[in-house]
């Protein structure tokens, strides 16, 4: 379509939301978005996504010609619908194009009143970032749709994800078993993960179900090796607060015993090879946060430095680095709680000195 002619049926959609109320329009919108049959919700994304982008087009014009008192009683269902899979899942790009300017129109109109619809704001904002991760000039202006839905509610963009991180967590937790490495939700929980920050310590629980369910044996090993390489990330820029580190600490020992170890198992083939790759990576990456206590080592030694040894056979040169360094960080996290344990003693052994000879003084 001509750029002249789409801005002519911006403008055009513009103005007649100035006269047509959104409790109007909004039926006609919805009906071309999902289809109705019978009384019964239908998609025709799946059919055609060139379809559905035109709508949002038409939608975030609607919306910024909308006036706010008309447009908020509609607001649920209209998000209702666009979040739905159907609608803002598609590797049609162009319709991550028209979903962030109904984002966008939503935002602008709504302004101080986006409150009641932050989590759903959030949740696709979420999805745009995670479907355009390498477009920078996208991702910039993802950026400022979160400051944005933010500001709005007189919040930071971190107080964002306290908020709302919970929720979508807990709603993944019930889809994550169908996943494959290509599936959208898989990518959007890699992008919450990445960007939550210290905010992921709060959700662990629900964190770490989804990591072993999707890397058991039965899996996808392509979604192994993702789910790998998404947790050495996460470990690898884990904050360093106290708080933080108490919350993922909790986890470390399962991590190791359920995640870890099964999936350094020898088996043949190149790919299971890179699975293997990818969870010694993984626990390399945890051995390195001071994530683990020396006490919880102790209690996966026997298990772990029997894989470890037989890791050191493996085909794979990087694998056998790998397992080196473990070794090498395992050696390190002990060395640390001796020289500290010898530090207490030395220290009280120098108070008991310094308080002998203070009585003896006084004697």
């Amino acid at each position: 379509m001509e750029p002249g002619l789409t801005g002519d049926i911006d403008k055009c959609s513009q103005t007649l939301a100035q006269f047509i109320t959104p409790v109007t329009w909004k039926p006609y919108v919805l009906t071309a978005l999902a289809g109705a049959s019978s009384g019964e919700v239908k998609s025709r994304v799946g059919v055609s996504p060139q379809l559905c982008t035109s709508c949002l087009r038409v939608l975030s014009s609607l919306i910024t010609g909308s006036q706010l008192h008309l447009l908020l009683p509609v607001v649920p269902d209209l998000l209702d619908t666009i979040c739905k899979p159907e609608v803002n899942e598609s590797s049609h790009h162009p319709l991550y194009r028209e979903l962030a300017a109904v984002v966008q129109s939503l935002l602008n109109v709504l302004g101080k009143s986006v409150t009641d619809f932050s989590c759903q704001i959030f949740f696709l904002i979420l999805r745009l970032s995670s479907a355009n991760r390498d477009s920078e000039v996208e991702r910039e202006e993802v950026e400022k749709m979160f400051s944005l839905l933010a500001s709005n509610q007189d919040i930071s963009v971190e107080e964002l994800y306290v908020r709302h991180a919970p929720s979508l967590v807990e709603q993944l937790n019930g889809l994550h078993k169908e996943w494959t490495r290509h599936s959208p939700d898989q990518s959007l929980f890699g992008e919450l993960l990445l960007r939550s920050g210290k905010t992921c310590a709060t959700i662990m629980p629900g964190i770490y179900s989804i990591f072993r369910d999707c890397t058991t044996k039965e899996k996808d090993p392509e979604l192994r090796m993702s789910m790998f390489t998404l947790l050495g990330r996460l470990l690898r820029e884990a904050p360093v607060t106290s708080e933080a580190a108490q919350q993922f600490s909790v986890f470390s020992v399962e991590i190791i015993e359920e995640i870890i170890i099964p999936n350094l198992e020898w088996r043949a083939g190149r790919t299971a090879g890179s699975v293997r790759c990818a969870a010694i990576s993984s626990l390399w990456a945890l051995l390195r946060s001071e994530l683990l206590s020396a006490k919880q080592l102790k209690q996966v030694q026997e298990q772990l430095m029997a894989q470890l040894v037989s890791t050191l056979d493996d085909d794979n040169c990087a694998t056998r680095l790998v397992t080196c360094n473990c070794f090498t960080s395992s050696s390190k996290l002990v060395e640390r709680i001796v020289l500290a344990r010898r530090s207490f003693t030395s220290s009280i052994s120098s108070s008991s000195n310094v308080w002998t000879t203070a009585r003896t003084n006084c004697g």
